[in-house]
């Protein structure tokens, strides 16, 4: 089922008229998805400027393997071919600690 569409066939996710609220019959693509959640960043006060589509699959990969889901399962939902891909984006071992910050010398 779709939200206000007529047919089952319908996006689930659909285009405004500018700023109208009028929904279209044109799916959101995802620079449309982007573009919204970087608007509600900045409207929350928080930095958008980095934020890309990769952002969200890269902190999906790092949580799922967080909770222990198989590097394999993971792989196949992102729609990796290959392992090496998914580790690409696994961020858990990218954590700023105190330990590396104190080695900076000035």
């Amino acid at each position: 089922m779709s939200i206000g569409g007529d047919d089952a066939d319908s996006p689930l996710f659909r285009t405004a008229i500018r700023k109208t609220k009028r929904l279209t019959t044109e799916p959101m693509t995802g620079n449309d998805i982007l573009r919204m959640v970087k608007r509600c960043f900045t409207a929350a006060g928080l930095p958008a400027e980095r934020l890309t589509r990769h952002s969200f699959r890269a902190t999906t990969i790092t949580n799922l393997l967080d909770q222990g889901v198989p590097l394999e399962d993971v792989q196949y939902l992102a729609g990796h071919a290959d392992p090496r891909t998914t580790q690409l984006y696994d961020r858990r071992k990218r954590q700023v600690t105190r330990n590396i910050v104190e080695r900076i010398s000035i």
